[in-house]
């Protein structure tokens, strides 16, 4: 289960009201579901803190995907997917709705597959909990698979103070030049529900494949666990810009010894004003007063 978390409210807009839960979503692993419990914290976030019952939120269906399924160029070495686990962050979004009200929201992702063989997407979430009410039917959803043999997978979700979303993955696939690399595309509070149709940016190409034995004692054991720490976030020094990190290899001998780099990227809808420095005002130097 995770958590919901806050970061960049973007101003007092974008605070939660006093009184808010905390939300924990999990993806269930019987069902197209996901469930989602309220946690109320103790006296001064102390003892006391009470976790309440599950309320399931539907979904599209999909095609569980397996551990260890997504290829790399010119290696048998297969990283791992991860399965449907809820991947960082559960994030709380609080968004001005109309005129006068708001819309408090959860936003989720994990990985899903296209089909028993075909390559794996993300499915993301937005779901309502306005005013401390779970709404079993999710605000959108999208099974997100552009349908080009990329495997898309380890995904991120974050929203800005405007609502506009970001979703950042790892991409590879069996072809050279897609060795795994870090993409993301993402959404307008304007555009059309359940689908997100701002182009996917490569943040940087990878130029490696891991292919690395892990376990000495098991000379086929290749490492398959990939980039379980990514994770975007919203800069709250302006509630507009994205920060998103994950890994990649910048060349193949760095791949064969695990020798991973990180990559720490960051960018912004245009609509969203980045909140800009005042420019000081330049003060007349001092001049002394002349000797007698």
């Amino acid at each position: 289960m995770l958590p919901s978390n806050l970061s960049g409210p973007g101003g007092p807009d974008g605070v939660p009201p006093a009184g808010t839960p905390n939300y924990y979503v999990q993806q269930s692993l019987t069902s197209f579901v996901f469930r989602v419990r309220k946690f109320t914290a103790g006296t001064n976030c102390g003892a006391g803190g009470m976790l309440g019952p599950t309320n399931t939120i539907g979904q599209n269906s999909y095609t569980v995907p397996d551990a260890d399924i997504v290829p790399q160029p010119n290696t048998t070495a297969l990283l791992d997917s991860l399965g449907p686990v809820l991947m960082q962050k559960n994030q709380y979004r609080r968004v001005r709705r109309g005129r006068f009200g708001f819309r408090e929201s959860l936003w989720v992702t994990h990985t899903f597959r296209s089909s028993g063989t075909g390559p794996t997407g993300s499915q993301w979430a937005q779901i309502d909990v306005t005013g401390g009410t779970i709404v079993t039917t999710p605000v959108q959803q999208q099974l997100y698979d552009p349908a080009d043999g990329i495997y898309r997978w380890m995904s991120s979700i974050a929203a800005d103070k405007q609502g506009n979303v970001a979703l950042g993955y790892s991409t590879s696939n069996g072809t050279s030049p897609n060795f795994p690399s870090i993409a993301y595309s993402g959404r307008l509070a304007s555009d059309p529900p359940n689908m997100l149709p701002q182009t996917e940016t490569q943040l940087i190409a990878g130029a490696g494949s891991q292919n690395q034995n892990c376990d000495p004692n098991n000379p086929a054991s290749l490492c398959s666990r990939w980039a379980d720490y990514s994770s975007i976030s919203v800069d709250p020094s302006d509630g507009c810009t994205f920060w998103y990190t994950n890994e990649y290899y910048t060349s193949q001998e760095n791949g064969d010894i695990l020798n991973w780099s990180t990559r720490i990227g960051s960018f912004r809808f245009p609509s969203c004003p980045a909140r800009s420095r005042p420019t000081p005002t330049p003060r007349p130097l001092l001049t002394p007063p002349p000797r007698p």
